[in-house]
């Protein structure tokens, strides 16, 4: 079984940044809301990211398997998202002031960082929140055998638990709250 975050400590880590570390911010929401790779947070760019249609382009250079896919944004990643949004640019530069920014955070949360748990932990949650092992894979960008995904990751969150997950939104009251119109 992977191993994933709980709320409580999503919560504690996005709290920190949110506080402390703003400029990981993206990379953190991305990676728990949106479930994707480390390697793929390091190479899209602003330009991939629209928040009026809610997705996410991985390009084939960026992705994995060398597929395009979009990955869709729940409601509260596109929140997180709105005060960062650039016209252009690396969306999370994984250089040598993030991995302090992030050091930084895990220090003061005292959060044990867990190994591809962003991934995991939205993949748990999608799957618990949604019921639909297809559509956590083609998020996920998983081709082939769905029971896998499914066998790992439908008992780690309680529906309950997934329902909660969706709904942390930033805490501070300069962000912006409002989903952008759809075009």
């Amino acid at each position: 079984m992977p191993e994933i975050f709980t709320n409580a400590n999503v919560e504690k880590l996005l709290r920190s940044a949110e506080s402390k570390e703003r400029r990981i911010l993206p990379f953190l929401t991305i990676g728990f809301f949106a479930g994707l790779r480390t390697a793929e947070l390091d190479g899209i760019r602003w330009e991939d990211v629209d928040l009026a249609a809610k997705l996410i382009t991985v390009r084939p250079e960026v992705a994995k398997k060398r597929r395009q896919r979009h990955v869709t944004m729940s409601d509260n990643l596109v929140t997180w998202l709105l005060p960062h949004k650039k016209e252009h640019g690396k969306v999370c530069p994984l250089n040598t002031t993030w991995r302090i920014a992030l050091k930084n955070i895990r220090k003061d949360t005292d959060v044990q960082w867990v190994k591809n748990g962003m991934r995991h932990t939205f993949a748990s949650n999608h799957l618990a929140q949604f019921k639909d092992v297809n559509k956590t894979a083609f998020e996920l960008g998983h081709t082939g055998r769905v029971d896998v995904l499914f066998n790992h990751y439908r008992s780690l969150v309680k529906p309950a638990d997934a329902e909660l997950y969706w709904s942390i939104r930033p805490a501070s009251k300069d962000n912006i709250t409002l989903l952008p119109k759809a075009v």
